[in-house]
């Protein structure tokens, strides 16, 4: 088709209209067609209702905003330094592991992490989980437990719900977050 054609066919008017708005009053709608799309863009809506670009572009949306909300859930599970700390222990598998995610050696590895990686930094949240007598509570010696012994279980209870929380996530939005 020609570029006549095409516009014909979108705007669903006559030649004669199409040269008037392109030659005498020169439309901006057509400038912004030109620049935006390729004819045979354009001629690829009129025949199927959809240019792939387009569709391209919006799944790449709905990729990022999957990528994002993953994120914004390492956070709330845990906080901001945890999720940091977490990511990177996650691209440096990643990148040892020939640039693909293997779950089970991944949980394997967060597992086996240093408590430094699901420790918080002693924010108030931080000190009110410390303090927590329900927390601290041990129901098998009937006695409040160390603060060492707490900060494991504090540790434990924020490693279990990342690694969770992970093992359910596709391998295709944890290796692309690790790119955003």
């Amino acid at each position: 088709m020609t570029k006549e054609q095409i516009m014909l066919e979108l705007f669903e008017f006559s030649a004669p209209t199409y040269y008037k708005w392109t030659k005498h009053e020169k439309r901006k709608i057509f400038d912004l067609i030109n620049y935006a799309f390729t004819l045979a863009e354009l001629e690829e809506f009129i025949t199927s209702g959809k240019i792939q670009k387009m569709e391209i572009i919006n799944n790449n949306q709905a990729l990022i905003n999957k990528i994002k909300a993953f994120k914004e859930n390492l956070i709330e599970k845990s906080n901001e330094f945890i999720a940091n700390n977490v990511l990177d222990k996650i691209k440096e598998h990643y990148i040892n592991n020939d640039y693909k995610i293997d779950i089970e050696e991944l949980k394997f590895e967060l597992f086996n992490l240093n408590n430094y990686y699901f420790i918080e930094c002693a924010n108030e949240e931080f000190m009110l989980k410390l303090n927590d007598f329900d927390t601290r509570y041990n129901s098998l010696t009937n006695s409040l437990e160390s603060e060492e012994r707490t900060l494991d279980t504090i540790s434990s209870i924020t490693r279990y719900k990342i690694i969770s929380y992970i093992e359910n996530t596709p391998k295709e939005i944890l290796e692309f977050a690790l790119n955003l």
